[in-house]
């Protein structure tokens, strides 16, 4: 994979909506995160910088939002797909030095890459006024 066909994969991507009776992550600040990262991995962020901005983003949940388990999911590989990036420049390197490609016998993953998921972006919104009434009507 390319710089360029990472870029095209963060602006194409399609995450599902919830209905109107499930909640999801708000579609404007995911979309909003979504340019940010665009722009950092055009301009050739680090995978640490582009893992820094995914830990720290944060979404409110909505009804009609996106599915919160694909955004996630998404978002969770982002840093590996750029440190693979730069393990690729790197492989070729050693490749044009006459060196084999590192990791091609072994297939193992380059160092550094992630294996842990990231945590979730969750942010509950503050409960509205049904939320409050119905809560009180259950008496929690």
């Amino acid at each position: 994979m390319t710089r360029a066909d990472l870029v095209t994969e963060i602006t194409n991507v399609l995450f599902a909506q919830t209905s109107t009776l499930s909640r999801g992550y708000d579609v404007r600040a995911v979309d909003d995160l979504l340019d940010r990262l665009r722009e950092r991995v055009l301009a050739g962020a680090s995978a640490e910088e582009i893992e820094g901005l995914v830990t720290q983003a944060r979404f409110t949940v909505r009804r009609r939002g996106y599915a919160v388990d694909e955004v996630d999911a998404f978002l969770a590989r982002l840093p590996s797909d750029v440190r693979a990036l730069g393990a690729d420049a790197d492989a070729d390197a050693d490749h044009r030095d006459g060196e084999p490609l590192r990791g091609a016998t072994t297939g193992t993953r380059p160092d550094g890459i992630r294996s842990d998921p990231l945590p979730s972006a969750v942010s509950e919104p503050a409960p509205g006024l049904l939320d409050r009434l119905l809560r009180g009507l259950r008496g929690s």
